[in-house]
């Protein structure tokens, strides 16, 4: 009787935790931008779905907001000089027909994006820490670059 209360006890707590994890807030940053080649570099997890918008929207989990006051209105840069203006930690810059997105930091954590179907995709990641990236749903042309990872 007591492990059957204790195995009820241990689903509740799993099944709040569980609960917890996939109910946290995305963030998220969309981009019109129906055509062109879109060059991704350095992102650790990424899922890439092509859909038959006219808009690139990139989400991710929301980290914690907590900050002090002195640090509003800062926002990070890294080594190259890139600057986050998406408030996910991406750089992104475009240039005619060219979308480049960057990351900030070594470990950015997954992202999802929705890519207009028709539009090339160019992936590049050196970094060890890189840990999957699935494309589904494209018809544009796709260019991988992974020392380390799978697609």
């Amino acid at each position: 009787m007591q492990t059957t209360i204790l195995k009820v006890q241990l689903l509740a707590v799993a099944l709040f935790f569980t609960t917890f994890a996939f109910t946290q807030e995305m963030q998220e940053f969309k981009l019109s931008k129906s055509s062109g080649k879109i060059h991704i570099e350095g992102i650790n997890g990424l899922e890439i779905e092509g859909y038959s918008g006219n808009e690139i929207i990139i989400s991710t989990k929301a980290k914690s907001k907590e900050s002090s006051e002195r640090a509003k209105g800062l926002s990070a840069i890294n080594s190259r000089g890139l600057k986050d203006n998406t408030g996910l930690g991406l750089a992104i810059k475009t240039e005619g027909e060219m979308v480049k997105i960057t990351t900030i930091k070594k470990n950015s954590g997954k992202f999802w994006m929705k890519v207009p179907q028709n539009m090339a995709v160019s992936f590049k990641h050196s970094s060890h820490s890189m840990d999957k990236l699935y494309i589904h749903n494209m018809k544009g042309e796709i260019e991988t670059s992974l020392q380390y990872g799978s697609v």
